[in-house]
Formats: C-alpha cells, sequence, structure tokens
C-alpha cells in the first residue's frame, strides 16, 4: 500500500505517521481529509480494541473520512 501512496500516485499527498491530538495516523491526506490506518495484530488484543474505537471516534470528528485496513504481511 505505501507504494502506492507515494509521490502522488493517486493525486493526492499522503504524509506517513502524521500526529493528530495523541494519536499517530499511518497515512493522512489532508487536503482530502482522509486517513488510512494499517493495523497488524497488536490491535486484535481486547484492550487495544477498545483503545482503537475511541482513537477512531476521536479522528472522525477531527476528519471526514477514515479507513482501516489489516496488514496481512
Amino acid at each position: 500500500m505505501r507504494q502506492e501512496l507515494r509521490n502522488k500516485k493517486l493525486g493526492y499527498k499522503f504524509r506517513r505517521q502524521h500526529i493528530i491530538d495523541v494519536f499517530i495516523a499511518d497515512f493522512i491526506c489532508i487536503e482530502k481529509k482522509l486517513i488510512i490506518e494499517v493495523d497488524g495484530d497488536y490491535h486484535n488484543i481486547p484492550n487495544q480494541q477498545e483503545l482503537d474505537i475511541l482513537r477512531t471516534q476521536n479522528i472522525k470528528m477531527k476528519l471526514a473520512f477514515m479507513c482501516l485496513f489489516d496488514n496481512e504481511a
């Protein structure tokens, strides 16, 4: 996925590891208000899942759209 987001291949600039409040977004396109999160196995831990829900709610209040993907690699 990282390769597709580099060098404006999709027509928009994506930043990597961008800080939003106390969260770090994996990828963000500020122009389109889009965040892409790639969640690994760590995010399957029940306590972490609760924190992820809060993270998602917090980020969605600030931005329009957020996509979550599982890290299969």
